[in-house]
């Protein structure tokens, strides 16, 4: 995941208003998180969209908005890494699919 938090931290800007992401670290999202009472996957969601803070679990969905909004860098990191190895495929959920499928495109 560190390929994708790259991404998005240096073309972030093109699916978020905020110049600079930031990335919500597991101590931050667990202490920012403990005392929410309501939709949490709902609250991660607005962290990145209206703040620009970017939960681990949203790696995947964000990095394919990502490279799916811009066919340009799509082309970019396809002409780059022609050949991609998964690690712990095993582990992939729905959402890494389709990134992964994204990047292979």
């Amino acid at each position: 995941m560190d390929f994708i938090w790259s991404l998005i931290r240096s073309h972030g800007y093109l699916i978020n208003k905020r110049r600079i992401i930031k990335l919500l670290t597991p101590h931050e999202a667990a202490s920012r998180l403990a005392n929410f009472s309501g939709d949490r996957e709902g609250e991660k969601k607005r962290l990145f969209e209206e703040e620009g803070i970017l939960h681990f679990d949203l790696f995947a969905k964000y990095g394919t908005q990502l490279l799916t909004e811009s066919q340009a860098l799509s082309k970019v990191i396809s002409n780059a890494y022609p050949v991609i190895i998964l690690d712990e495929f095993q582990d992939t959920n729905l959402t890494n699919g389709s990134l992964s499928k994204q990047l292979t495109t």
